[in-house]
């Protein structure tokens, strides 16, 4: 199956005082697509200086696919998937008392 075009881009979460999570929709050229989403970047607060928290998180996922097998949703997230003639992908990235930049790629056969 040869590679017939790619989509590429980075979004970033801050939740340095808290928590925060956003999502990126990316309609897709119908067709067989490999997607994946990993972070590049992550920042922790310290913890002396953030209300003596001592815990942080980060999450970059994929957590909806539209495509001919329907629409499928995941509320954890998957970080890799394949799907026949997909449309759409919505990735999701979340921080924790922490900076979190990712990157998502979009292989297009």
């Amino acid at each position: 199956m040869p590679l017939t075009g790619q989509i590429a881009g980075w979004g970033w979460a801050q939740g340095l005082a808290g928590e925060f999570g956003g999502t990126i929709t990316v309609e897709v050229p119908k067709g067989d697509a490999f997607a994946e989403i990993a972070p590049f970047w992550l920042w922790v607060v310290d913890p002396l200086l953030s209300f003596d928290e001592t815990t942080n998180g980060q999450t970059c996922a994929i957590t909806q696919i539209v495509s001919d097998s329907g629409t499928e949703n995941w509320s954890g997230g998957v970080p890799v998937a394949f799907r026949k003639n997909m449309s759409s992908i919505t990735f999701r990235i979340y921080a924790y008392q922490s900076y979190v930049g990712a990157r998502f790629m979009i292989d297009l056969h």
